[in-house]
């Protein structure tokens, strides 16, 4: 409507009006990055996780969210790159398994990585409903049973 309209308009001058006193901040780059996404502008959310992550490297909060950014904007290599460095930082984020796991199959048709990943990540969080269907229809595309029963 446009009520919301406007207040994500209001949101995004005062963000922008913070960022032109404070453009260091971390948080105000990432803030703005999420209301971009919001309503659909996933270039410039992905410019703003961009520069919050050069400010503030270790957030892997913010580097999940630009990863998937950059495979909606068809930048799939760099998202894998992106999820592979949350992995390197932080080997149990069973969200980033996740989506790697589904970027591998979907987009790169590597049907071995997408299940050691999705595999991986239930191993972390084994009632994600989401994951192990997931999961299990793949492994029917690999046309075999789970070695491990969980198929």
């Amino acid at each position: 409507s446009l009520v919301e309209l406007e207040e994500w308009a209001e949101a995004a001058d005062v963000l922008d009006r913070a960022l032109a006193v404070e453009p260091q901040s971390a948080a105000l780059h990432r803030r703005r990055g999420d209301l971009c996404r919001r309503v659909g502008e996933k270039a410039r959310a992905a410019d703003h996780y961009a520069a919050a992550l050069v400010l503030d490297p270790d957030d892997d909060e913010t580097r999940l969210k630009h990863a998937l950014l950059l495979a909606d904007l068809e930048r799939v290599d760099e998202a894998l790159a992106g999820l592979t460095e949350v992995l390197r930082r932080d080997p149990e984020s069973a969200a980033a398994l996740y989506q790697r796991g589904l970027m591998r199959y979907t987009e790169k048709g590597d049907l071995a990585g997408a299940l050691a990943d999705l595999e991986r990540a239930l191993e972390l969080d084994p009632d994600d409903a989401l994951t192990r269907m997931i999961h299990q229809e793949l492994l029917l595309e690999r046309g075999g049973d789970d070695p491990r029963g969980r198929a």
